[in-house]
């Protein structure tokens, strides 16, 4: 049995373009790849994925035999290489996108705002790992117009790493802040990963567009006179303005002696540079700016994401899908400039190396000089930071759960931030039992 090579495996997929790794998530006709992890081999559940129903197994075992069986040396290798081969085959602009924070609500804006004009493809949820980005490419249909790849990276090299997979035409990073600092070994490391981003765009000759904003950007990269910049100065490429109103965010921009008035579902003045960015990207491909004011008006966060929930007499402030350093601060300030200083429900921030009682510490230091009134921390990290007396803690969300529910407080205003695996919004879950 003879090892498959990828542009033969691709007349496979054009007949059977729908691809699959896990066998409970099983398409009729798909092609399943049998991936390798830490934990498991994919090979071991290829016989199932067929009786299941998926056309193909591409498989690296050379005892499976059978027509329905793929041979190939390495099936990750072979899935990222059919991926970069599909890719080749649009003659399209496909941007990538990194960044700490605020990738998957940039990706969603630029999505809201460039499928006005054409038909666009994006990366489904946070499939944006050496993984998920070919499948995302892999998704691509032939009527696509135009694709926004995200990029997530723990670890220095990464996101070369998928540029070459996915090789994009211009890209943007939304910012560098203290997240994952573990795998990086600090915010220089954090910097030098997501900028691999930034070096590939340029040795392609493409467009990169700049958080003028950022400091750590600013000063690394505005010496490149080729970036198109955007932020909130006139002195920028594409620059809003902020509007005071309710929460929600309203904002201004100019474009050829004309003032438009944007609205928004989403609040934070750390959501006006993403969506800042999305009024770059799409002035700059074309898109009519009435067409964009609609695009961001009709955006949602995905859940969990900045949700702002309204039950009964509280606004609850969910945003526990990712928590780090900056943007728990940021998410901190932006509610207590919204909503006043209401109920805090923080989570541990994950992947904070050996400064993680640091940054916890640091967190809870700014809240206690601040006098905040009402504060539950959950976690293990927080339960090693010293907190004043009336600040709260407990181990997990299940023992919060046990003694409180959000209507136990007084408070009509809460945020609830953490990191994904703390499962904060479980807390309010409750309410509806």
């Amino acid at each position: 049995m003879s090892m498959l090579s990828v542009q033969k495996l691709y007349g496979y997929f054009l007949d059977h373009p729908v691809i699959c790794t896990d066998t409970r998530k099983i398409a009729p006709g798909c092609i399943f790849f049998a991936l390798k992890g830490p934990n498991h081999d994919g090979n071991q559940f290829a016989s199932e994925a067929l009786a299941k129903g998926a056309a193909y197994a591409v498989v690296s075992d050379p005892d499976l035999k059978g027509a329905s069986y793929l041979l190939v040396e390495d099936t990750l290798d072979v899935l990222q290489r059919l991926a970069t081969y599909h890719r080749n085959q649009f003659d399209i602009p496909v941007l990538g996108i990194t960044g700490s924070n605020g990738k998957t609500t940039t990706k969603g804006l630029f999505k809201s705002v460039l499928q006005q004009k054409y038909r666009t493809h994006a990366t489904r949820g946070n499939l944006n790992n050496h993984i998920g980005v070919p499948l995302t490419l892999l998704e691509m249909g032939k009527g696509t117009e135009f694709a926004i790849i995200e990029m997530g990276a723990n670890h220095v090299g990464e996101i070369a790493a998928l540029c070459e997979i996915a090789r994009p035409d211009a890209g943007l990073i939304t910012n560098i802040g203290k997240a994952h600092l573990e795998g990086f070994g600090g915010i220089e490391g954090v910097f030098k990963g997501k900028s691999e981003l930034y070096h590939y765009i340029r040795s392609v000759h493409g467009t990169f567009f700049l958080n003028a904003e950022d400091p750590y950007l600013v000063r690394h990269l505005q010496n490149d006179p080729d970036l198109i910049t955007y932020g909130h100065s006139e002195d920028f490429d594409f620059h809003t303005t902020r509007l005071e109103g309710d929460s929600a965010l309203k904002f201004k921009y100019s474009h050829a002696g004309k003032d438009y008035l944007f609205e928004s579902s989403l609040y934070g003045d750390y959501n006006l540079i993403n969506m800042t960015a999305a009024v770059a990207v799409g002035v700059h491909y074309g898109v009519p700016v009435a067409s964009i004011q609609e695009g961001i008006a009709r955006f949602r966060t995905m859940e969990n994401r900045s949700q702002v929930i309204r039950k009964g007499d509280k606004t609850i402030v969910l945003d526990a899908y990712n928590a780090n350093p900056t943007s728990m601060r940021s998410a901190i300030d932006a509610f207590r400039v919204n909503f006043g200083r209401g109920l805090l429900v923080l989570g541990d921030m994950k992947e904070l190396g050996e400064e993680s009682e640091k940054y916890h510490q640091e967190i809870v230091d700014q809240l206690a000089e601040d006098s905040w009134p009402e504060v539950v921390l959950v976690g293990e990290e927080f339960g090693k930071v010293n907190r004043p007396a009336h600040f709260m803690h407990f181990r997990n969300v299940e023992k919060l759960k046990d003694q409180y529910s959000p209507e136990s407080f007084q408070q009509t205003s809460m945020l609830v931030k953490g990191s994904r695996s703390m499962r904060l919004e479980a807390w309010l879950d409750q309410e509806n039992s």
